[in-house]
């Protein structure tokens, strides 16, 4: 279990001079920026490499749909659904993937070019 709960997300206050990173469990984090804007990034280091993803926007509604995909093409997330990818791309990560490349592979495959 991680850090963060629903209240917290909805009462954090921004910095006036950066952005506030509130870490949470498996890399996730909720930053927020000076404006007040509240989104969520996954960090984590891969085969050397550290990578910082973000996964969309803070909502204390869940996103419609059914699973990861649709809720990242949904650009807006519930706090349990964003542990629930932090969760999934830690899992794929010990498993020796790199979900963010996987993800960002996917968006390149669905792209329909004129």
């Amino acid at each position: 279990m991680g850090k963060l709960t629903e209240a917290s997300c909805e009462t954090s206050k921004p910095r006036k001079d950066r952005d506030k990173l509130i870490g949470d469990a498996d890399g996730l984090f909720l930053r927020i920026r000076p404006q007040g804007t509240k989104t969520w990034i996954v960090e984590y280091e891969f085969k050397g490499e550290r990578r910082k993803y973000t996964l969309g926007s803070y909502m204390s509604n869940d996103a419609p749909g059914i699973g990861i995909e649709q809720w990242l093409r949904h650009g807006r997330l519930s706090l349990s659904q964003a542990r629930t990818i932090a969760g999934e791309w830690k899992a794929a990560r010990s498993a020796g993937r790199d979900p963010v490349a996987e993800w960002e592979a996917q968006l390149e495959k669905n792209l329909v070019y004129p």
